[in-house]
């Protein structure tokens, strides 16, 4: 089977050291088919500086395609962080490029950011079915509005920050989307993916981040597969050359249990 990681980010992120040619060069000693780029733009976040040169990401991804292709599929992507009152401005400018791949994600709540500010975000820690509840029904909000998108990226990304770690509330008690009683704005939120035919992403990074699961969590696959979801896509979330293709055997062996499609056309619709 080939491995294609649809989730890789270059020193193009924020958060990224590592040049995009020394990820192409990682992925192919691992053995990996493709790699998208998908470095971070997040328009609007009042905590992080994002300062992605589209004009010179681009070029960059583009020229090194052209000189790795014989060895590699590499594909043109973005993460959008989305917010609701940035779409209007994100449709102008996801216009003016031809990305081959679009993951939105949420990374900011009320227009506080989740992983830099969660002491912000969950003021309470005896009340995180408000801040969760609103994570949902602005990504709905964002999604329903947004022109142009293949896959929502780490859908449950919140749950990492919760006030007792990683899937923890306070009194470190496993917590989620269903013990707050959120299942009516996740339903909603997983029925708009349904009908538009976009990609749940399954997103590895979360054995990264304490979770020692992937995003999302099983009850929520269980939960889109009992509302008609079938297509998901597959990504690593890599920052550093070791996080390519991460625990990628327990998500291939998760997509097979729930008899799931792993959504990689762009590997042969993007190779323009």
């Amino acid at each position: 089977m080939k491995i294609y990681d649809t989730h890789v980010h270059s020193n193009h992120s924020e958060d990224s050291d590592t040049p995009p040619e020394m990820m192409i060069r990682s992925a192919i000693q691992s053995g990996i088919a493709g790699i998208c780029f998908t470095d971070h733009w997040d328009p609007g976040d009042p905590d992080v500086t994002s300062n992605l040169d589209f004009d010179a990401y681009v070029a960059e991804i583009l020229s090194l395609r052209a000189r790795y292709a014989d060895r590699i599929d590499i594909i043109l992507g973005i993460e959008v962080g989305v917010q609701p009152h940035m779409i209007s401005h994100i449709n102008s400018c996801l216009g003016s490029y031809e990305f081959d791949y679009v993951i939105a994600s949420l990374h900011c709540v009320s227009n506080v950011s989740v992983g830099i500010c969660p002491g912000r975000l969950f003021e309470s820690a005896e009340n995180l079915a408000a801040p969760c509840g609103d994570s949902l029904r602005q990504a709905l909000q964002c999604l329903r509005e947004l022109d142009r998108y293949d896959a929502y990226g780490h859908a449950d990304y919140i749950l990492r920050y919760l006030p007792g770690g990683p899937g923890l509330d306070a009194r470190g008690n496993q917590c989620d989307f269903f013990t707050l009683g959120l299942e009516h704005e996740l339903d909603e939120l997983l029925g708009e993916l349904i009908s538009r035919g976009k990609a749940l992403e399954i997103n590895t990074s979360g054995y990264r981040y304490g979770l020692n699961r992937h995003h999302p969590g099983s009850r929520i696959l269980d939960r889109y597969r009992q509302l008609g979801g079938r297509v998901v896509s597959l990504g690593s979330d890599a920052h550093m050359p070791s996080h390519l293709g991460y625990r990628f055997q327990e998500a291939a062996l998760c997509i097979q249990q729930y008899g799931f499609t792993i959504d990689d056309s762009v590997f042969s619709r993007g190779m323009r």
